[in-house]
């Protein structure tokens, strides 16, 4: 078959039950996929190697794991370059997210090393302009949205910038289009003491 379906499953009487599960319970430790999907030709561009389609409004991808000190979702995109590791497009939103960092973790403690969220670059760019962060409102009418957002409920440091530039500067405001209001204002600083 070139145009049909290999194997084919409908299920349009299913209630709790589900349309295909694997199930594993073997405790040997040796290194393994329980589902591997495989597209094994690199002429073969227009192949999607997994597709969901989720029509009703329930999550379309759930993953449940019980590990402790392993990753739970790792890609590798090890030889991208003008691509993308993970894109995510939500043109539809109102006051939902595009993405979600959530914790109640009482035992969060990364130091000054880590953080909850990590953007890591060990590579020598040497002299390549990049951003490792980049937040860009690009609608010029857009007027209400804010670039950055920090607040800080706690007793803490809002924003810490540890820099070990010798020539450069550390924290650079470009404004020219500024023409009546203030490239840094500080306001409600009513309780300094």
């Amino acid at each position: 078959s070139t145009a049909q379906h290999v194997i084919n499953v409908e299920a349009d009487a299913l209630t709790t039950g589900s349309v295909a599960q694997f199930y594993s319970i073997a405790s040997n430790t040796s290194t393994r996929n329980l589902v591997k999907i495989v597209n094994d030709h690199a002429s073969a561009t227009g192949a999607t190697g997994l597709l969901i389609d989720q029509d009703a409004n329930q999550t379309a991808l759930k993953i449940d794991s019980e590990s402790t000190s392993a990753t739970v979702l790792d890609i590798d995109a090890g030889v991208t370059t003008t691509g993308s590791g993970l894109t995510v497009t939500a043109g539809s939103l109102s006051s939902g997210s595009a993405a979600i960092f959530n914790t109640g973790s009482t035992d969060l403690e990364t130091t000054a090393s880590g953080g909850f969220v990590e953007i890591n670059h060990t590579a020598n760019s040497a002299s390549k302009v990049n951003n490792l962060l980049f937040i860009k409102n690009d609608h010029a009418s857009a007027s209400a949205t804010t670039g950055l957002l920090i607040d800080q409920d706690a007793d803490g440091i809002s924003m810490n910038i540890d820099s070990e530039a010798t020539t450069n500067h550390t924290m650079t405001f470009t404004s020219p289009a500024q023409t009546t209001g203030f490239v840094i204002s500080m306001s409600d600083t009513n309780a300094l003491t």
